[in-house]
């Protein structure tokens, strides 16, 4: 995208979008280092924003721009920063980890004396201070995708004891009210219901009490899982989470279904087996 010599462009976190954008509607001029400039766009999307490159917002300014700023004076209370810039470059090549601690050997350090008081005694020991940050959407990519990996570990894990549970739970019930429907299909056998047809009205009844408790889970879990997903959009994308999301809905449904057949069998044998 390019820009204009009096057109900047803000990039912001989420929480202060509105602010800006209303701040637009009303007038989109804004005063930066001396000048007037137009606000060419808002955009809100990830771009890591802490301290070393734009706490909560900054601007995307022209070439034109960053030479005046290069040229002011900035005062800066920290004597191991002669300048405070904050440069944005866009690689050919998709950028790894391997990129990222390459680049990172290029930062120098200053090293410093502390002294501080330790156990009663004043001590004098070094300290070093990088003279530089810089970050990269390999690493970052790299980060999000192990916490993505741990988070969904962890709910898997417990989201399939929760299943294990409900479907042990169902299970016994079932089994043990077994015996009060046993003298019910006697009567429908007596009645003229074969024996076929009586295993299939097991199957539907056991059916309705397995499926139930496990549709509205399923129905829920797709926004919850797409609206948490939001934060991992960097690393991965949405048809990733779905496709994971699909995988993880499979085995439950076959730990489920297992259970379910388990079930089914010993609920047949229980009506059946004394007659």
């Amino acid at each position: 995208m390019l820009l204009e010599e009096n057109q900047v462009i803000i990039q912001c976190m989420k929480t202060v979008e509105n602010c800006f954008r209303e701040y637009s509607k009303k007038q989109n001029t804004i005063e930066l280092v001396g000048k007037q400039v137009m606000v060419k766009e808002i955009k809100s999307e990830h771009f890591a924003q802490i301290g070393f490159n734009g706490d909560t917002y900054c601007f995307v300014v022209p070439d034109s721009l960053l030479e005046t700023i290069k040229a002011m004076d900035f005062k800066v209370e920290s004597r191991h920063y002669q300048d405070n810039y904050k440069l944005v470059a866009q690689t050919k090549e998709p950028t790894t980890e391997a990129f990222y601690e390459a680049l990172s050997n290029y930062i120098l350090f200053d090293e410093i004396e502390q002294t501080a008081v330790i156990d009663g005694t004043e001590q004098t020991y070094k300290m070093n201070i990088m003279l530089g940050n810089v970050s990269t959407r390999g690493k970052r990519m790299t980060v999000i995708k192990s916490s993505y990996t741990i988070i969904s570990f962890l709910a898997f894990y417990i989201a399939l004891i929760f299943v294990m549970v409900t479907a042990t739970i169902l299970s016994i019930q079932q089994l043990s009210d077994s015996e009060k429907y046993k003298y019910r299909y006697e009567l429908l056998k007596k009645l003229g219901m074969e024996e076929r047809e009586m295993n299939r009205t097991i199957l539907q009844q056991l059916l309705f009490y397995f499926c139930l408790p496990m549709l509205i889970p399923i129905l829920l879990s797709f926004p919850v899982v797409l609206i948490v997903g939001q934060i991992f959009l960097i690393a991965i994308t949405v048809q990733e989470i779905l496709k994971n999301m699909l995988i993880v809905i499979g085995l439950f449904i076959l730990v489920y279904g297992i259970y379910f057949v388990a079930t089914d069998v010993q609920f047949e044998r229980n009506i059946n087996g004394n007659q």
